[in-house]
């Protein structure tokens, strides 16, 4: 399995296939989703290569946006 087709199946499982498909229903057009859908591959991709090549980056990475970003979700 390429980095891709593990990075599209992540996107597909946690974010494709969800609130995001009833939102897409109604307010989303079909190339706007193909665009959102896209650029998320494409960062989780780059982030699978980093977590494999820069194990400790890709951990400090994390860690500093969950803490920039994520601080109010559950299990922060």
């Amino acid at each position: 399995m390429t980095k891709r087709q593990e990075a599209n199946a992540i996107v597909a499982k946690c974010f494709r296939n969800g609130l995001l498909e009833d939102l897409h229903a109604d307010k989303i057009t079909n190339k706007e989703m193909k665009k959102l859908i896209i650029q998320c591959c494409d960062k989780m991709e780059r982030l699978l290569i980093l977590r494999d090549e820069m194990p400790e980056k890709y951990k400090s990475f994390l860690k500093n946006y969950g803490k920039i970003f994520c601080i109010k979700w559950k299990g922060q």
